[in-house]
């Protein structure tokens, strides 16, 4: 009795999670499925992938790096000469922006640093 059902049993299956599956030779065991190899994959998490001789590994992907490119934290980017790196992204700063928190914020010309106090108290 295998849960409510009745099932036959054969010499050339196994047993995988609550059926009877029939393995083959020249396949391999990945989580719960029999898949085929080849010689030219790779193992990549749960799946079997092709890399290329132009890609590399990044997280769980091959990708295709340039020799323009930086890595920057899981993806490759182009950096320009005029760029400064902010963050995790390249930014291009303005001269008449100011570093504001984590952005670059561009304040009036016409506008100084002043207490907001200050100014209520000058109009009563």
């Amino acid at each position: 009795m295998m849960a409510k059902y009745f099932v036959k049993s054969s010499v050339d299956c196994a047993m995988m999670g609550k059926y009877f599956v029939k393995p083959s030779d020249d396949c391999e065991m990945v989580g719960k499925y029999f898949v085929k190899p080849s010689d030219d994959c790779e193992m990549v998490g749960k799946y079997f992938v092709k890399p290329s001789d132009d890609c590399a590994m990044m997280g769980k992907y091959f990708v295709k790096s340039s020799d323009d490119c930086e890595m920057t934290g899981k993806y490759f980017v182009k950096p320009s000469d005029d760029c400064e790196m902010m963050g995790k992204y390249f930014v291009k700063p303005s001269s008449d922006c100011e570093m504001s928190k984590e952005y670059s914020a561009k304040p009036p010309n016409n506008y100084a640093k002043t207490n907001l106090k200050s100014i209520n108290k000058s109009f009563i």
